[in-house]
């Protein structure tokens, strides 16, 4: 109530490139996520399964855009991991 007033921080602005169905039926998302809109802010490729095992992979942004080249690079790496682990994960979808 007293003091300095905080200001709120934005969620980073994420979009979903790739969704894989596990072994026991539950999905797993890969998504671009913005950590912010200057120049030189990174842009994370993360797959995160609710299993607890993540992969992610990042490239920066020049003059606000994506370096097509790195973007894929990072896109690969993590849709290989994602891939590899929805067929094995046994985790069931949330009812």
């Amino acid at each position: 109530m007293f003091g300095r007033r905080r200001r709120p921080v934005a969620a980073p602005e994420t979009r979903t490139i790739a969704t894989y169905r596990t072994a026991g039926g539950a999905d797993l998302a890969v998504v671009h996520e913005l950590v912010g809109e200057a120049p030189g802010t990174p842009v994370e490729t993360v797959a995160r399964c609710a299993c607890g095992q993540s992969a992610e992979a990042g490239h920066y942004r020049r003059n606000g855009q994506s370096e097509p080249a790195l973007a894929r690079r990072a896109d690969r790496g993590v849709k290989a991991w994602a891939q590899q682990h929805a067929a094995h994960c046994r985790l069931t979808p949330v009812a």
